[in-house]
């Protein structure tokens, strides 16, 4: 796996989504992985239903908004992605 190559020093650096990383970096209990300062890139997210499912979009994002106005959606952004909104 890519975290392993990192941190055994077989790769000097690897591209993958921040919050994967932490993720997986907590989960394998690997050390010494460190973020590239000034490489960060953004991209837009998306989530997809199937068409015949709209109570599932309904549910989604009333369940977003909900977390979005408590302090949940902060404590995430501030835990997976070091940032707030």
């Amino acid at each position: 796996m890519l975290l392993h190559g990192l941190s055994e020093r077989k790769f000097d650096l690897i591209i993958m989504d921040v919050g994967v990383a932490r993720y997986l970096q907590s989960r394998m209990n690997l050390s010494g992985i460190e973020q590239a300062e000034d490489c960060v890139f953004s991209r837009a997210l998306y989530v997809a239903f199937q068409k015949e499912r709209g109570d599932l979009v309904e549910k989604f994002n009333r369940g977003l908004e909900k977390v979005k106005k408590d302090k949940r959606y902060i404590e995430m952004l501030r835990r997976y992605f070091d940032r707030s909104p």
